[in-house]
């Protein structure tokens, strides 16, 4: 497997939970000459420390191997990088079956996945994810609702929405149709012929009160 790329003074998070020692081996020198930080996590370990508030986007770069289809697992990792860090996903399969299995999994734990960048060469299953910032993402994700495991599904579609309008069966916009004229408020009705102008309800413009003085007028003139 090809060394993940890490500048000095970065920090490689490595969690490794495989049989197979050595997978992440090469990453890890090639990150140690880089002079970059390397932390070395079994799962048990990133089950302790992953939702801990001091390893929240602390990671520039990260390699999991051998966690398969845990998608909490993914998701923890995820906490931990920074906005816009890379990730590696590595896992053994005896069957190229198993690849949608795992990708499911990464995408629950809210990562994009590169689909060229993700492929299988010798029984080892690569796949290559990154960390989206919530800024590129729609406004609608504050307001997803449900579990925990359904948010971070929401997530991950609309992430993955590589493919923008050009794959939609549906254009939302023309479901929506035109936007109701909002009703315009009525005014004071015009008088009819022979008949004085009629003020309107909740009057602004002044007839209402006029036509009170004009009309107590002609009550004071028909007592006189």
């Amino acid at each position: 497997m090809e060394p993940l790329a890490v500048s000095e003074g970065q920090h490689l998070l490595v969690v490794d939970d495989s049989a197979a020692a050595g997978i992440a081996a090469n990453s890890i020198d090639a990150a140690k000459k880089a002079n970059a930080q390397v932390t070395v996590w079994k799962a048990s370990d990133l089950a302790a420390n992953g939702d801990k508030a001091q390893f929240k986007g602390t990671f520039d770069a990260a390699i999991a191997v051998g966690l398969g289809d845990a998608d909490d697992a993914y998701f923890q990792i995820y906490e931990t990088l920074k906005p816009n860090a890379s990730a590696t996903i590595v896992q053994k399969v005896s069957n190229p079956s198993e690849k949608d299995g795992i990708v499911s999994a990464v995408l629950l734990g809210t990562f994009t996945v590169d689909d060229s960048a993700t492929k299988i060469t010798d029984s080892l299953l690569i796949v290559s994810a990154a960390k989206k910032t919530w800024s590129e993402q729609p406004a609608v994700l504050s307001k997803a609702s449900g579990t925990a495991k359904g948010k971070r599904a929401l997530y991950a579609a609309l992430a993955n929405d590589v493919g923008g309008d050009a794959d939609d069966l549906v254009d939302e916009d023309a479901l929506l149709g035109e936007a109701p004229a909002a009703p315009k408020p009525a005014g004071c009705a015009p008088a009819a012929p022979g008949t004085r102008k009629r003020a309107c309800k909740n009057c602004t413009c002044g007839s209402f009160l006029l036509n009170t003085v004009v009309h107590a007028w002609f009550e004071i003139g028909s007592r006189l």
